[in-house]
């Protein structure tokens, strides 16, 4: 066997390696979803509930959390709880913020069941002082995709100025990414075929846009100041050579 061949075989062997760790790593954020509770009705997990076990259903693993005011809903609903076979529990005051980083880093969204008025002015407002707040700003820093429903609807007994202010915290988040939907379309929002990946700086962009767009590069090596480089929305390859 020549030289040639044997760095060939070594190569493409490499290549193969790199390639199965890539698409496992890629499997386990794809199925892996971080779900916020906040605020102590009892009924937003009621009516969630059958929507998460259907995501269960369909392969995906849920981290849940729980703001201080839902704890209510953790201790009441427990053996429904269990029934969604979560992989982490976390109530506020129990755990760092270090380990709901960890969750969020490790997920490929973030759902909220409903936003209270609370958690959404502050983190329109950008005041990270509770659970909620702060996993909701930094999936926000690393380009999660948060997805949230809320419950506020007009009547006659809310002040027209205060309706205002809550559609202007709304229109905030909605400028920094988030996508609120109706409560009952929690597992219907979250498109099977749509697969995310998290980019070199953080940001999740649908897989489907790097697969569409690839850019082909003249050389035989791509080295690290290439990749921090390049547009994290477009595939990045090596010549055939």
């Amino acid at each position: 066997m020549s030289q040639a061949n044997l760095s060939e075989m070594i190569d493409r062997a490499i290549v193969d390696l790199i390639s199965e760790q890539v698409i496992a790593a890629l499997q386990r954020y794809q199925k892996r979803i971080v779900v916020l509770f906040t605020g102590n009705d009892e009924g937003v997990f009621v009516q969630a509930q059958p929507q998460l076990q259907t995501l269960v259903q369909q392969g995906y693993s849920l981290s849940l959390l729980f703001s201080y005011s839902a704890r209510t809903i953790l201790k009441r609903h427990q053996a429904a709880i269990a029934a969604l076979s979560p992989e982490h529990i976390i109530q506020a005051g129990e755990q760092n913020a270090e380990e709901c980083h960890r969750l969020i880093n490790q997920s490929h969204l973030l759902l909220i069941p409903e936003l209270s008025l609370n958690t959404l002015a502050k983190s329109a407002l950008g005041i990270g002082d509770s659970l909620p707040s702060q996993v909701i700003a930094y999936a926000l820093m690393q380009g999660k995709p948060i997805i949230a429903s809320h419950h506020f609807s007009e009547n006659n007994a809310i002040p027209p100025a205060y309706a205002a202010n809550i559609k202007q915290h709304i229109a905030q988040l909605q400028a920094y990414g988030v996508r609120f939907i109706k409560p009952g379309e929690l597992a219907c929002s979250i498109d099977a075929k749509t697969q995310w990946v998290t980019t070199t700086i953080g940001r999740s962009v649908p897989l489907s846009r790097i697969i569409h767009q690839p850019v082909q590069q003249k050389k035989r090596l791509i080295s690290l100041h290439d990749v921090l480089l390049h547009d994290p929305s477009r595939a990045l390859y090596l010549a055939p050579n």
